[in-house]
């Protein structure tokens, strides 16, 4: 009986499914060839080759607009209805459309389709290696909190946590409105089968992610994100060498050993604050009966200047729960 596992009609289908993965058009309907008798496959053959025929492009390294490969998709995929919804998943047929689309798009800000970028793309796509390359251009070409947050989903999928961390620091230090840790929607298409299905973008960490519920939950002056590096920090969540030099960190605006700008703002101040109170903590632990020293006192006193409400969090953390600086 286990010889008819290699004989089975589910062959044919997953010789396409493997090459719809590869983001073969043509081999995807070749595979089907087999199953002329099955209705399902043979309308994903014709929707395969209706794709192929109207982009020829595909696959041929040939310069093609996001607008034509999604306009190919919709045509080849409108007439999927329930009534005849063919054999392939719906999420393998959204793959596909994202590993082609992806292939069109620049990194630049500029490069907008549909609300997601080429590295969004890519990642739908199931293709981190290359949502990671697609991160680091963003960066290079893009100098807004977003894109080092996309960046660092990016890194964090490929599995690159320590940078992913560094990352989310970076996109929080720059200070130019809210970022929300959340991944982004793309924008409702008429064609079914092009709208990506729910969670499919990967997340931040849980514990990443909780930092705006805690900074929120603080009562911190707007925006949360701004202030997530120190409550980070506090909880345990960033280590402290993460804000060490880099070249990520260094376009941030934030050097922890550089001169304090005059007008830095309360998130960052807060921090300097905090990286300092810790330094002065682990050079003369324990000094006097306090438990503190002269400088680690002196950034305390900056710190409940700046947000009491964050002292107090540093303070539970070390073991006490006195608002005392």
């Amino acid at each position: 009986m286990q010889i008819e596992l290699f004989r089975g009609p589910h062959l044919p289908l997953i010789r396409c499914l493997a090459a719809l993965e590869e983001g073969d058009v043509r081999g995807a309907r070749e595979a089907l060839a087999d199953l002329d008798s099955d209705s399902r496959a043979t309308a994903d053959r014709t929707r395969l080759g209706l794709i192929e025929a109207r982009v020829p492009a595909l696959g041929a390294g040939l310069t093609i607009s996001p607008e034509e490969v999604h306009a190919a998709f919709a045509a080849a995929l409108e007439p999927q209805a329930p009534s005849n919804p063919g054999a392939i998943p719906t999420e393998a047929w959204f793959r596909l459309y994202a590993r082609h689309v992806a292939a069109t798009l620049e990194t630049g800000a500029s490069a907008c389709f549909r609300n997601w970028y080429g590295l969004h793309f890519e990642l739908a796509a199931g293709r981190s290696d290359a949502a990671l390359r697609r991160g680091q251009r963003l960066l290079a070409t893009c100098d807004e909190g977003w894109a080092a947050l996309e960046a660092a989903r990016a890194a964090w999928v490929a599995g690159e946590e320590g940078r992913a961390a560094r990352l989310v620091l970076v996109a929080c230090l720059k200070l130019d409105g809210d970022v929300s840790p959340a991944p982004p929607r793309i924008s409702t298409a008429r064609t079914p089968a092009l709208n990506p299905p729910p969670g499919l973008l990967p997340r931040l960490p849980r514990r990443i992610e909780d930092l705006w519920d805690h900074a929120e939950a603080l009562g911190l002056p707007p925006p949360a994100s701004a202030w997530v590096p120190a409550v980070g920090i506090i909880d345990g969540i960033f280590s402290q060498p993460l804000l060490g030099w880099s070249v990520e960190l260094e376009g941030s605006g934030f050097d922890p050993a550089g001169p304090v700008p005059a007008d830095e703002q309360g998130p960052r101040a807060f921090l300097r604050a905090l990286l300092a109170a810790r330094q002065a903590r682990a050079l003369a632990p324990g000094t006097g009966g306090a438990g503190y020293g002269e400088a680690e006192l002196a950034a305390r006193l900056r710190m409940k200047r700046i947000a009491p409400e964050l002292l107090a969090r540093y303070l539970a953390r070390l073991g006490g729960v006195s608002t005392r600086p």
